[in-house]
């Protein structure tokens, strides 16, 4: 085997083989992706006081940028906006519907973890992130249709997070999300 070392050609494909696969899983560049959301939100209730929404679907896309510090530890950054409508049904002192929508998703935040997988051809990020959203929202009478508020929800989030390559520079993430809303997330992400 040393001998093969020797030789220039080998001793380059070597090399180039090794930086290929530490390139592609070592969470270092840009990603970009998708995340299937489920959203929980806490509105205020006209003479009810405040009121929990849950199940509202949404899909986001975002892309960042995250930068391997070395000992395993990870930093970075994302973006991302979704400007599909999610909308349930709440009802509210008995005689009137009214539902209630989030459309116009834009977030950002910064997130670090840690590479459990210490290089592995598998590799592992258990991650926390923190940030600002801001969702519109809608809310209107069903049985009327008057629109009653679009005032829309922003504010800091903060969650928890794993990632996990799978396929070259595919990796695939599962989060829950706090704060402002609540959520939990199944996404995919391509390492360019």
């Amino acid at each position: 085997m040393i001998n093969q070392l020797r030789n220039p050609g080998v001793a380059l494909a070597l090399g180039v083989a090794l930086a290929s696969a530490a390139n592609a899983n070592d969470w270092n560049g840009w990603h970009a992706g998708v995340q299937l959301n489920s959203t929980g939100v806490t509105v205020e209730n006209s003479g009810a006081g405040e009121e929990d929404l849950t199940g509202l679907a949404s899909t986001v896309l975002f892309m960042g940028y995250d930068y391997h510090l070395g000992r395993g530890i990870v930093v970075g950054g994302e973006g991302g906006f979704s400007f599909q409508n999610s909308s349930t049904d709440d009802a509210r002192s008995g005689v009137d519907r009214d539902t209630f929508g989030l459309s116009n998703e834009l977030f950002v935040r910064a997130r670090g973890g840690y590479d459990i997988s210490g290089y592995s051809p598998n590799a592992l990020l258990a991650y926390g992130a923190i940030g600002f959203t801001n969702i519109g929202t809608n809310v209107t009478n069903s049985n009327t249709g008057e629109e009653l508020d679009d005032a829309g929800i922003s504010g800091i989030t903060y969650g928890i997070g794993i990632e996990a390559g799978f396929a070259g520079d595919l990796s695939g993430r599962v989060e829950y999300t706090a704060g402002t809303i609540r959520r939990l997330s199944l996404g995919v992400s391509y390492q360019f």
